[in-house]
């Protein structure tokens, strides 16, 4: 589904049991993310992936739109079995 940020501050937690979580970042908010996978791989932006038993980590986007209310997005991602790949832009979609 689609989060409406227009000029809020969100915290989002996910969590998926067994398969791949995938979030798609918009552009111009400010992202924190904390993601943790019992079993799996994380793809953050920037970052390669990283996988293994308990894997844990963190990424924090360096700008957001400037204005009189700037969104922010606070995302905490888990999966118990599988992969969290996190896309900051369009051209990461087709990796």
């Amino acid at each position: 589904g689609q989060l409406d940020l227009a000029g809020t501050s969100r915290t989002v937690d996910v969590s998926v049991g067994a398969g791949q979580l995938v979030v798609y970042l918009p552009p111009g908010v400010a992202v924190t993310v904390d993601a943790s996978a019992g079993v799996g791989a994380i793809a953050l932006p920037g970052q390669g992936d990283t996988g293994g038993v308990g894997v844990d980590r963190s990424w924090s986007s360096t700008s957001a739109d400037s204005g009189p209310s700037p969104a922010s997005l606070e995302l905490d991602l888990e999966v118990g079995l599988g992969e969290i790949r996190v896309l900051q832009n369009l051209t990461e979609v087709t990796r």
